[in-house]
């Protein structure tokens, strides 16, 4: 009695958009894939689905393996809304939707990392953030944005109360 041929494709997986895995029965005499037919040693996976493959080995025995292979798309972020301009302000919360997955932050100029959306700058100026979302497959999403962080203006005026004697003054601003 021969022992029964052993293959392993690996453990079901979940990989990112846009991939591919390389499904490799091992080295038999022949290999019986399912569900697209194939006879060969390797099929490359693009598509979600339930892959199997029968193997034969040189004595005639057979053997098999199944994996669940999914894809999924990187998280999406809507930046329709974004302010980047705040006044008066050096900390904001900001408004970044997303349809899944948790956020990252770090602020180029220093490499400080912020785990959510609350953001804080040390002074006023500019400042470049790079923003990744993540999902629980590790899947991402990033952009970097220029974030401006500036003193509220103001204005410091007089008036010459002998200069517009006996005129109306109206001032807007």
């Amino acid at each position: 009695v021969n022992p029964k041929p052993v293959v392993h494709l690996g453990n079901d997986t979940t990989l990112c958009n846009p991939a591919a895995i390389v499904l490799n029965a091992g080295a038999f005499s022949k290999w019986q894939w399912s569900p697209n037919s194939e006879s060969i040693q390797t099929i490359t996976v693009t598509k979600n689905g339930n892959y199997s493959v029968i193997v034969t080995d040189g004595n005639q025995c057979k053997g098999g393996d199944t994996i669940k292979v999914s894809f999924t798309n990187n998280p999406k972020m809507d930046f329709s809304s974004l302010d980047t301009l705040f006044c008066g302000v050096k900390s904001v919360l900001l408004n970044i939707p997303k349809d899944k997955g948790t956020f990252t932050l770090k602020r180029l100029s220093d490499n400080t990392i912020f785990n959510d959306l609350n953001v804080n700058v040390p002074s006023y100026g500019s400042y470049l953030f790079n923003i990744k979302a993540i999902d629980q497959f590790m899947c991402h999403s990033d952009t970097t944005i220029n974030l401006g962080f500036h003193k509220i203006p103001t204005i410091g005026f007089s008036i010459d109360s002998t200069t517009c004697y006996k005129y109306n003054l109206n001032v807007k601003y």
